[in-house]
């Protein structure tokens, strides 16, 4: 199972976050680490369990994806914008 998400696809935020739970992603708002994901308002941040520095930032606005961005784990800073992301299971 692959999840795809593509700026301006109609996806509600519940729809996102049950798709994470599905891949095995654990949501962690605490400890964010590979394979877990974590929500702020509208947004959802997801570390994906294939990468070790970079995660993927996707901004929600009235059930449309408004953007989707990587950013460092470390400094929390935006990188760059991203079109689309594919994100594979989390374990």
């Amino acid at each position: 199972m692959v999840l795809t998400v593509r700026q301006g696809d109609k996806l509600t935020q519940r729809d996102i976050v049950t798709r994470l739970i599905a891949m095995q992603y654990e949501r962690n708002d605490v400890d964010f680490s590979r394979g877990t994901f974590r929500v702020r308002g509208d947004t959802i941040d997801v570390f994906p369990a294939e990468h070790n520095e970079l995660a993927v930032r996707i901004d929600l606005f009235d059930d449309e994806i408004e953007s989707i961005r990587a950013f460092d784990i470390d400094t929390q800073r935006s990188l760059y914008p991203v079109g689309s992301v594919q994100l594979l299971p989390g374990r």
